[in-house]
């Protein structure tokens, strides 16, 4: 199971640097541009992602309940990156160390609403990095309507590049 985890986060930091770096060339205002979806704009989307990942991150160290943070603590898209660069270094460390007992064991937790939730720690790893690509594919829609082309980050062509 281990190395199935530590092969999705790098993935998953190589697609977040991929995405990251195309949304780089943004304009604050394109980045602001209201476009639809499961959030109104490019940066709100982005920023959701960071938050997710810092919101889990707390909970696997042991904070029950963390807040998610407020979209002010992230005003452009160089502090989503900085915080998701820290939340991957993050990530690779515990999927690369957390012994097997620990990845089997439950994590007891509240959502956003205060309520309880108990999962298997392998599960809620495998969701950050699932939710992680879902929202990437909207930024990439994103980045389309904006006129821009977006990278690819398919996992296939990630692996194709490690083998070269």
């Amino acid at each position: 199971m281990r190395d199935d985890l530590v092969t999705l986060y790098a993935y998953s930091r190589w697609a977040d640097e991929q995405m990251l770096a195309a949304c780089a060339v943004l304009t604050p205002e394109q980045a602001a541009q209201p476009l639809g979806g499961s959030f109104p704009t490019l940066h709100a989307t982005l920023f959701h992602l960071a938050g997710a990942a810092v919101v889990w991150q707390r909970r696997l160290e042991g904070i029950e309940s963390p807040p998610f943070p407020h979209i002010e603590q992230f005003p452009d898209i160089a502090t989503i990156e900085e915080s998701l660069r820290a939340s991957h270094e993050f990530f690779d460390r515990y999927v690369a160390t957390a012994p097997a007992e620990k990845l089997a064991s439950i994590l007891k937790y509240r959502n956003l609403q205060g309520e309880w939730f108990e999962r298997p720690v392998w599960l809620v790893l495998r969701h950050v990095a699932n939710h992680a690509t879902y929202h990437r594919g909207q930024v990439i829609h994103m980045l389309r309507v904006l006129g821009i082309t977006p990278p690819s980050t398919d996992m296939v062509r990630w692996w194709t590049l490690l083998q070269r």
